[in-house]
């Protein structure tokens, strides 16, 4: 008979427990509903409560205040004012070869890629004229066998 004595007092702690499980479960279910279907498990909420209170005073610190190196700023007026008459003269001379090439129909070619082609047709201007040179076979150098 041993076998059939009941622990009362342990079955209704498990029984309770079960109990606490189920409405924490109803009532997660129901916040869900209210959230459009979306429910956070406790775990997660204590977490996300432990991350709020860590990072609470974030803004209230004061921050590390960097000094910035002076030394490094010291401009070199003159080089600057080179480099900028550098570029507006670069940038003046692509407005010049846009305004030629719209006036030469669509196309136009810087002048220097017109010497090089000037001094191609300078090169070989009597190709034709030319005798080919002709490499005679060294067949000293054949496999006979």
């Amino acid at each position: 008979n041993s076998k059939w004595d009941n622990d009362w007092s342990k079955i209704e702690k498990q029984r309770a427990e079960i109990k606490a499980i189920k409405e924490k479960q109803r009532l997660a279910k129901l916040e869900a509903e209210a959230n459009g279907g979306v429910s956070t498990p406790v775990k997660d909420k204590d977490k996300i409560e432990k991350s709020h209170n860590k990072w609470k005073d974030s803004h209230a610190k004061k921050a590390k205040v960097i000094k910035a190196d002076n030394s490094k700023w010291d401009n070199d007026w003159s080089k600057i004012e080179k480099q900028r008459a550098e570029i507006k003269a670069i940038k003046e001379k692509q407005r010049l070869a846009k305004l030629e090439a719209e006036a030469n129909g669509g196309v136009s070619t810087p002048v220097k890629d017109k010497d090089k082609i000037e001094k191609s047709h300078n090169k070989w201007k009597d190709s034709h004229a030319k005798k080919a040179k002709v490499i005679k076979a060294d067949n000293s150098k054949w496999d006979n066998d």
